[in-house]
């Protein structure tokens, strides 16, 4: 059997062990850059400072971050001279990661998801003081999750959530789902089991860079929307690909994948803050430039053109 040790002790390193991603290895030791989770023990095992890593012996470091596996393969390189060839990462797979993400989620709010935080988001959004533009439409969230993002408001004549895990959600959340007042909508990774013209108004919150497909999904959404209808969205920028999020969207892809089809009502952008995304856009710092390597936010209001 294997010795590794992890590297990264954090939710990643929560979903890779609920899915049973270390079974079949014997983990020496966990390790992490963060002081405060020094120290400690996950499963019985210690979190060791990374100068600790030659005291062990080990087969491969396995990084728990995708995301950041690059910037923590240089660093165990350069810093402690670490070969490459037993520097790897786990890979989650997209779903695992997306369900480990709602159930730590779940835990964290007290075994019933919290929700009170969509109405500023999404009235934010769509640069709205109240929800009466909503009245006796038909709204729909894209990739909404089980919390009931669309709870906050009775205005809608009907509430959709759609996403390609609400079957998932149902078995896991089931009780919450059924309180939420919405329809979810279980889609696939191409198709939207919705009919032509049918929303008034689709808001996409952090969801798009989730897809596989982006042209195929940003076509379905184009086409379950009314004409003159509208896309709330908000869009992480610059971020790198992961399992869970194998797109990384940029100010051009954007406008040419997403947007081609609509007329702009509201475009706003704003650099992301390490421990609250939208922190710049509620101080209204806002930027016309995000440079490429750096994280940003895209909130956008755009209405469907009639044809």
């Amino acid at each position: 059997m294997e010795k590794i040790i992890i590297f990264g002790v954090g939710k990643n390193l929560d979903y890779l062990l609920q899915a049973q991603y270390t079974a079949g290895f014997d983990v020496v030791a966990y390790c992490d850059n963060d002081i405060k989770k020094q120290g400690a023990f996950v499963n019985g095992i210690e979190v060791i400072v990374p100068c600790k890593l030659k005291d062990y012996k080990f087969d491969y470091i396995y990084v728990s971050s995708e995301k950041y596996f690059n910037t923590i393969r240089q660093q165990l390189i350069s810093e402690f001279g670490i070969p490459s060839e037993v520097i790897k990462c786990f890979k989650l797979r997209k779903y695992d990661g997306e369900m480990g993400f709602w159930k730590e989620r779940f835990k964290e709010d007290g075994g019933s998801f919290r929700n009170e935080h969509y109405r500023q988001l999404m009235l934010g959004i769509a640069q709205e003081k109240d929800d009466k533009f909503l009245e006796r439409k038909i709204v729909a969230d894209f990739g909404c999750g089980p919390r009931g993002s669309l709870m906050w408001t009775d205005k809608p004549l009907i509430k959709l959530g759609i996403d390609v895990l609400a079957g998932e959600y149902l078995e896991n959340f089931g009780r919450e789902l059924i309180q939420h007042n919405m329809v979810y909508v279980t889609s696939s990774e191409d198709k939207i089991p919705i009919p032509d013209a049918f929303c008034d108004y689709v808001f996409t919150i952090n969801s798009l860079d989730h897809v596989d497909h982006l042209q195929q999904m940003m076509q379905e959404i184009l086409r379950i929307l009314k004409p003159g209808g509208d896309i709330l969205a908000s869009f992480n920028l610059n971020e790198p690909k992961t399992a869970c999020e194998p797109q990384t969207l940029t100010e051009d892809i954007i406008k040419t994948q997403i947007l081609e089809s609509f007329e702009i009502v509201s475009y706003r952008m704003a650099y992301q803050e390490e421990n609250d995304a939208y922190a710049n856009i509620w101080k209204n710092n806002f930027t016309d430039i995000i440079e490429n390597n750096k994280p940003g936010v895209l909130w956008v209001r755009a209405k469907k053109i009639n044809g």
